[in-house]
């Protein structure tokens, strides 16, 4: 997880920002993900996005140096993909 994007009028946590492939800082790819979409595994300290390789390969997102307006909600109908 790169970064948490939050509802300041409600609090909540609305989607996350994943990073995804790359080797060595070059060619990462992000995507917004609902938060919904998320499992806890509170044993390994982690968060389980249950998605298969592919669909993250294919899923639209954006790179390092061009993240999208945070407060434009672009990413509001990012669950439409999921």
């Amino acid at each position: 997880i790169k970064d948490i994007m939050i509802d300041i009028s409600t609090g909540t946590i609305e989607y996350v920002v994943i990073e995804f492939g790359g080797f060595l800082g070059i060619g990462e790819k992000y995507f917004a993900v609902p938060f919904r979409l998320l499992s806890m595994d509170t044993k390994k300290e982690s968060c389980i996005l249950d998605q298969e390789k592919e669909t993250l390969q294919k899923a639209p997102g954006f790179d390092k140096d061009h993240w999208p307006k945070t407060n434009s909600h672009d990413f509001s109908t990012s669950a439409s993909y999921w």
